[in-house]
């Protein structure tokens, strides 16, 4: 599996770190829910498993 790295710097202008943090584990929700295929919507995340079926 790949590794998504987000380049905070880049944000400094525009959000604090503190904001970052508090959203962590909403993305970590987010994403197992994704790969679960338990949330709303999972239907269309078909494109999850793109590089499996190749």
């Amino acid at each position: 599996m790949s590794t998504l790295t987000l380049q905070t710097h880049y944000l400094e202008a525009y959000i604090q770190q503190e904001e970052l943090l508090l959203l962590n584990e909403s993305v970590k929700t987010i994403h197992e829910e994704m790969h679960n295929r338990s949330s709303v919507g999972s239907k269309f995340f078909g494109w999850l498993v793109v590089e499996t079926i190749i």
